[in-house]
């Protein structure tokens, strides 16, 4: 069976208790309190709590949330670890048509390993005066959990994109993928051409092993129906963006998986040391293209809840045309479009 894992490159402490998990490629540390760059400018949104996560200020975030820019009426769905259901950063927000993919529908969608509360929080913490808030702190969050650490079923996958769509998912954030050189199965492959088909924009992480390709469902970003190959008869539509991650300094971190062959529908987002939030509260700081990838679903958010008549192939187009170049001119396979811009 396929190996599954989360693009989580870190180890983190929350009180005494200690709790280590790996993406591929190594780990790292996460730790609480973090803090971020300032964003600069006075704003009702330029708080501490902005500035927690460095990522919102270098993404631009606080001009869309000047422009009442919040992700409002906006469905996000998350397939990961669940999420902290008595955080106060998502309280009133978490979609009651969320699913517990892995062990039934009759068990929560609880996080008991933080990985998916943390990418919850980097697309949707609320703005409350504590911690961190998401890029799109307004968003409606669906979450479907797929396991709660370790490997990943394929049929779960599968499943969370099918419950995702038929709930009303606009977004859908993965941040997992499977060891190389594996590329997606016919049924994963089925789901994703189901969720495009239906105007589903599909934001995959792009994986922590130091490569010069993304990983699994990412590779087929780019793809436009191509029969053979990595592509397999999988048409993206222009609705599929898989993220890479930028240092604090907008440079190459040393376990990102670079854009390569997908450069055309790739772009990188903060995802070194970035804030997000924790299980039971409060905020803390680590690194993985795990944590890149929500920055841009959080974005979708904003922009679908700003330009509700963009199709979603054009709120895609929009993000590329609008990110800032980083590295060679134009589209390189490192940094694919560049770097997230609101």
């Amino acid at each position: 069976m396929k190996h599954y894992f989360f693009f989580n490159y870190f180890a983190y402490l929350i009180a005494l208790l200690i709790l280590s998990s790996c993406g591929g490629g190594g780990g790292g540390t996460i730790s609480g309190n973090g803090s971020g760059s300032s964003g600069g400018g006075s704003s009702v949104f330029n708080t501490a709590e902005f500035r927690s996560n460095f990522g919102l200020a270098r993404i631009g975030a606080l001009t869309a949330l000047n422009n009442n820019s919040t992700g409002s009426g906006i469905v996000v769905g998350i397939l990961d670890t669940g999420i902290d259901l008595d955080n106060p950063e998502f309280s009133g927000r978490i979609s009651s048509k969320s699913t517990n993919i892995t062990e039934g529908a009759a068990i929560s969608v609880d996080d008991l390993n933080g990985h998916g509360t943390a990418v919850a929080g980097i697309i949707g913490a609320a703005k409350n005066d504590s911690g961190i808030h998401g890029v799109a702190p307004n968003a409606t969050l669906l979450v479907n959990k797929l396991n709660n650490a370790g490997s990943i079923n394929i049929l779960n996958v599968a499943s969370g994109i099918n419950s995702a769509v038929s709930n009303g998912a606009k977004i859908i954030n993965m941040s997992f993928g499977a060891d190389p050189p594996a590329l997606p199965s016919s049924t994963e492959i089925n789901a994703m051409q189901n969720a495009v088909n239906s105007g589903v924009i599909l934001v995959v992480a792009s994986g922590n092993s130091s490569l010069d390709q993304v990983l699994d469902m990412g590779r087929l970003s780019n793809c436009s129906g191509a029969t053979g190959g990595k592509c397999n008869g999988f048409n993206a539509n222009g609705q599929m963006i898989v993220v890479n991650a930028v240092t604090s300094n907008n440079t190459a971190t040393t376990f990102g998986n670079q854009c390569g062959d997908t450069a055309s529908a790739c772009m990188v987002a903060p995802g070194e040391g970035v804030g997000f939030t924790l299980i039971g509260g409060g905020s803390g700081t680590g690194s993985g293209t795990s944590f890149a990838a929500p920055h841009v679903a959080g974005a979708l958010a904003v922009i679908l809840q700003k330009f509700p008549t963009l199709s979603p192939s054009d709120a895609v187009s929009l993000l590329f045309s609008s990110a800032t170049d980083l590295g060679v001119s134009g589209i390189d396979n490192v940094f694919g479009r560049g770097l997230l811009n609101l």
